[in-house]
C-alpha cells in the first residue's frame, strides 16, 4: 500500500511564526502611535480650551446681563433725544461693545486653535456646538460673515504675546471715526439693535425677540459650561418677554435640533415664569 508520508519543516514552522509575530508587532505599534497622537490630540484640546473658556463666559455673562436688564425695561431708555439722530451715547455704544467683545473672544479662540479640534474635548465639544447654534440663520443677530468680521475688528497683540480684546474706551473711540474698521463692521448690528430699542412696532418688535432669542442661548452656553457659576453670575431667564413663535423655535429648533443637551430648558421658555432679573 502506497502513501505519502508527511514531511515536518520545522524551518517554515519558524518563518511563519517570525512572519506573524513581526507582523503582531507592527500591528501594536500603530495602534500605540495612533494612541499617542489621539491622547496628545486630547490634551491640546482641553489645555486651550480650558484657557479661552473663562475670558468666554465673563464676556457672555455681561452680555447676558445687559439683555436681561434690557428686556426686564422692555427696552426702553436705550434711545433718547441725546442720540435720535443715530449718534452713538455711551449706553447704546456698551450694548454694541458687549455683543462685538464676546465675538471677538469667540475669535481669539478660531485664531488660537487653528491646528487643534477643540471638539477631542468634551467642553470644547459643546462650545463648538454653542457656536454653531449662535451662528445659524434662525438664531444669528447678524450674518455669520459680519459676526465674525466684528470679532475679528477687535482683537488687539499683547505685548507678551497672544491676543486680547480692545477695551470700551478704545472702541467708542473707534466707533467716533467715520472711516474707522470697526464702525464699518458694526454697522448691521447698530441697525437692529437701534430697531429693537425704538419703540413697539411690529419692527422693532421682530428684531427685540431676535435679539432676545440670541440672548437666551448664550444664557443657556453659560448655565451649561459653568453649572456651579464659578465664573458667570446664576441669572434667572425672562421667558414671559418672549413671543410664542420665539418659545416654539426654542424649544422645537434651537434645543432639539442644536443643544439637545442642554437641561432644564423651561427655565428659557415656560411663559409662567416671572420676568423678574
Amino acid at each position: 500500500m502506497c502513501y505519502v508520508s508527511h514531511v515536518e519543516t520545522p524551518w517554515l514552522q519558524t518563518l511563519l511564526a517570525a512572519a506573524l509575530g513581526g507582523l503582531t508587532v507592527k500591528l501594536l505599534d500603530i495602534a500605540w502611535a495612533a494612541y499617542i497622537r489621539r491622547s496628545e490630540a486630547s490634551a491640546s484640546a482641553k489645555k486651550i480650551v480650558a484657557r479661552h473658556l473663562d475670558p468666554i463666559l465673563k464676556a457672555a455673562d455681561e452680555l447676558v446681563g445687559k439683555l436681561c436688564s434690557l428686556a426686564r425695561k422692555d427696552f426702553t431708555g436705550v434711545v433718547t433725544r441725546a442720540n435720535v439722530d443715530r449718534e452713538l451715547g455711551v449706553d447704546f455704544g456698551n450694548i454694541l461693545y458687549l455683543f462685538a467683545q464676546f465675538w471677538c473672544r469667540i475669535e481669539i479662540l478660531r485664531k488660537e486653535s487653528v491646528y487643534v479640534e477643540i471638539g477631542r474635548d468634551a467642553t470644547g465639544d459643546k462650545l463648538r456646538d454653542f457656536f454653531a447654534c449662535l451662528e445659524s440663520t434662525g438664531v444669528r443677530v447678524v450674518d455669520r460673515a459680519y459676526q465674525r468680521g466684528i470679532g475679528e475688528a477687535l482683537i488687539t497683540e499683547r505685548g507678551t504675546g497672544g491676543f486680547d480684546c480692545m477695551s470700551f474706551h478704545d472702541f467708542m473711540e473707534a466707533l467716533g471715526k467715520p472711516d474707522a474698521t470697526v464702525k464699518q463692521w458694526t454697522h448691521p448690528l447698530t441697525a437692529i439693535l437701534w430697531m429693537a430699542c425704538r419703540g413697539r412696532s411690529a419692527t422693532n418688535m421682530q428684531e427685540r425677540q431676535r435679539v432676545l432669542l440670541y440672548g437666551v442661548v448664550i444664557h443657556a452656553l453659560i448655565d451649561t459650561l459653568d453649572p456651579e457659576h464659578e465664573t458667570a453670575s446664576h441669572r434667572p431667564s425672562y421667558p414671559n418677554k418672549l413671543s410664542k413663535k420665539t418659545r416654539k423655535e426654542l424649544q422645537f429648533r434651537v434645543f432639539k435640533t442644536y443643544l439637545p443637551f442642554v437641561k432644564a430648558t423651561e427655565k428659557y421658555t415656560d411663559a409662567r415664569r416671572p420676568s423678574v432679573v
